[in-house]
């Protein structure tokens, strides 16, 4: 009796990582369409400057529009005085995951990412880092 509750249990967890697995593949895949930002909030260590910054990420920028996607981009923004908190962010945005991961799979990306981006990010005093997914409207129509 015990064996087949055993074997039972066994099934039933089989069924519900096939399940899960489908409907995450399924889910992923819808994702994958939609465009997303990420964010890097940071102050500056005293020896660097936003402008040597800047000159990095610009040339990521560059390679974007190389390889035909010139709405994928890097930008700097930097806290407007307005506001308690002195410092920047990074904005990187992407027009999908599918292009995100085109562009990192890259050679020449991942030859600037070993020339500039472990430098850039060494400029970093701290961070914070958030990633933002485009919402896009339901069109199910609004409850009476």
């Amino acid at each position: 009796m015990t064996t087949r509750i055993y074997s039972i249990l066994i099934i039933v967890f089989l069924l519900m990582i096939g399940t899960s697995s489908c409907f995450a593949q399924i889910k992923g895949t819808n994702e994958d369409q939609f465009a997303f930002k990420t964010m890097h909030v940071f102050n500056l260590k005293p020896k660097y400057t936003a402008d040597e910054l800047q000159v990095g990420l610009e040339k990521f920028n560059r390679l974007f529009v190389k390889l035909g996607h010139p709405d994928c981009y890097y930008k700097l923004w930097v806290s407007s005085g307005e506001t308690n908190h002195e410092g920047y962010l990074w904005e990187s945005s992407w027009t999908s995951k599918k292009v995100y991961d085109e562009i990192h799979k890259n050679e020449e990306y991942r030859e600037l990412v070993r020339k500039y981006m472990f430098g850039l990010r060494k400029m970093f005093k701290d961070h914070t880092y958030y990633k933002f997914q485009e919402h896009l409207f339901n069109n199910d129509p609004e409850p009476e």
